[in-house]
């Protein structure tokens, strides 16, 4: 299967959750982890503490990750980031669907407005 054929795929799932389709979202992370696989590493970022990033090539640094949970234990494996080629694309457009969803449940009291007040009472 192709990129592309993998991107359209993930498409027609992303919609299908929108519409809330139950089975969608773990269809999501499947697909985002084969997309992921597809992508090179080139280089890590490893968080300072501090708000700040060390990056290092991939390139002779390909075991930085385990050297780094050896040196620091696992509780500070996340700061360790990968960085890939291209990032896995995030949904370009908002789903109409859950707009048009949550817009119905507004009117129909089932949810909160932002703007509504607390003590406001519902219509």
């Amino acid at each position: 299967m192709t990129h592309e054929q993998l991107q359209q795929i993930r498409a027609i799932v992303y919609d299908a959750y929108c519409e809330g389709d139950t089975e969608a979202e773990w269809m999501l992370a499947v697909i985002d982890a084969d997309l992921a696989a597809e992508q090179e590493l080139f280089a890590w970022a490893t968080f300072d503490g501090e708000g700040s990033y060390d990056l290092r090539l991939y390139e002779d640094n390909e075991n930085y990750l385990d050297e780094y949970r050896k040196m620091n234990g696992d509780k500070y494996a996340g700061w360790v980031i990968p960085l890939y080629t291209a990032p896995v694309p995030a949904p370009q457009r908002e789903c109409e669907t859950c707009a048009r969803k949550r817009e119905r449940l507004l009117k129909a009291g089932f949810l909160k407005s932002p703007l509504r007040a607390k003590n406001e009472v519902k219509p």
